[in-house]
């Protein structure tokens, strides 16, 4: 599992074995083999399983940690809330699309001319 190059397969660190038990253990909900680099690492990850169960387990319905999964506001499906003209008390609305947060430039402050391709409508 993720040997990158068939030499590894010599290498006694690199290459074990998972029962379908312990698949089951670390990925309880969709029963996938998960990739892990080493033995060491595949061992740290059952150590970890067993003493700490999954937070969802979708096939026994199991739900320790009291998770809930929601999401705040979805554009399509909550467009009703929001309004499409200015008025009293309302803000305008900014999607993710129309900011640049992750352009250098602007993170440092500096002062940046977009190229007009660049630029949101």
């Amino acid at each position: 599992m993720g040997l990158p190059n068939v030499t590894h397969l010599a290498d006694k660190q690199r290459v074990f074995t998972l029962t379908p038990e312990e698949i089951a253990l670390i990925n309880p909900n969709t029963r996938t083999a998960p990739v892990f680099r080493t033995r060491q690492d595949a061992e740290l990850t059952k150590k970890i399983y067993r003493r700490a169960p999954v937070l969802v387990n979708e096939r026994t319905e199991a739900n320790p940690w009291g998770v809930r999964f929601m999401a705040m506001f979805h554009m399509s499906n909550d467009s009703h809330l929001f309004q499409s003209a200015p008025g009293e008390g309302l803000l305008p609305l900014y999607e993710a699309p129309m900011c640049y947060s992750n352009l250098g430039q602007i993170a440092t402050r500096k002062p940046v001319a977009l190229r007009a391709d660049e630029r949101t409508t």
